[in-house]
């Protein structure tokens, strides 16, 4: 079966079905993580597009709207990627960013329920350079162990798209979502059991028991070293947790 579409259908249909928006966020996405690095609109010289959807005109002139016309490029849409690739092989300096936010699982010991605290925030560079530490307590008198349930926190929950114009210009702004609910998404079910602290003696409920050091390595993975600050002893030793994206 075939249909044929012009250029206005096509647009048009994927307006309807939510594709600019999404484009929108990728921006924004992007954008945040680059503010949190202390890089601006401003300091963005050229943005090269890549791929076969970047050679439709509506696509670069979303991106027109919130750059501007001289940083956006489609030069090469089908190699850049690959010429990229070689540069850093052959040496070429690269940095690495988490595109999402990482939180523990933890008890809420007023509510009884299982909440997340970020340890690693989005845009966080990677390899980590220095651990994050955190001290925990038992959550109950006689626990035994503490278990490591790392989640993603979804991004889309955190914030939204406003749409504003400066100078007849469409910018796109990030604001805060507070009517969303907060979506977590567990990364490392499978690992949960295997990285388990095992408390000796039994831990006592709001007892500051064991520091635990996060860190991440040049392969997105957490590790973690666990110390009982009661005994002195090391539970766990860089042992990986999860793998990150």
């Amino acid at each position: 079966h075939e249909v044929t579409l012009t250029r206005s259908e096509l647009e048009t249909l994927l307006e309807a079905n939510g594709f600019y928006q999404a484009l929108r966020r990728v921006v924004d996405k992007v954008m945040y993580v680059a503010r949190q690095r202390g890089i601006f609109k401003e300091d963005i010289h050229y943005v090269l597009l890549v791929g076969g959807t970047s050679l439709m005109p509506s696509v670069q002139t979303t991106l027109k709207q919130y750059f501007t016309d001289m940083a956006v490029r489609a030069d090469k849409p089908f190699t850049a990627v690959a010429e990229g690739a070689l540069q850093v092989a052959a040496g070429y300096g690269l940095e690495d960013y988490l595109a999402h936010s990482y939180g523990l699982r933890h008890l809420d010991a007023e509510t009884g329920k299982h909440s997340y605290d970020e340890i690693i925030p989005m845009g966080s560079r990677y390899p980590t350079e220095v651990p994050v530490e955190v001290l925990l307590s038992a959550a109950h008198d006689d626990q035994q162990e503490v278990e490591f349930v790392i989640g993603e926190i979804d991004s889309e929950s955190i914030a939204m798209i406003e749409v504003k114009y400066e100078d007849g210009q469409a910018v796109f702004v990030a604001q805060a979502n507070e009517a969303a609910q907060q979506q977590i998404i567990p990364v490392n079910d499978a690992l949960v059991a295997q990285n388990l602290a095992k408390l000796v003696p039994p831990g006592k409920a709001g007892e500051d028991r064991i520091k635990a050091n996060f860190s991440v390595d040049d392969r997105r993975q957490l590790r973690l070293t666990v110390t009982d600050v009661q005994t002195s002893r090391v539970l766990l030793q860089n042992v990986v947790v999860a793998t990150l994206r």
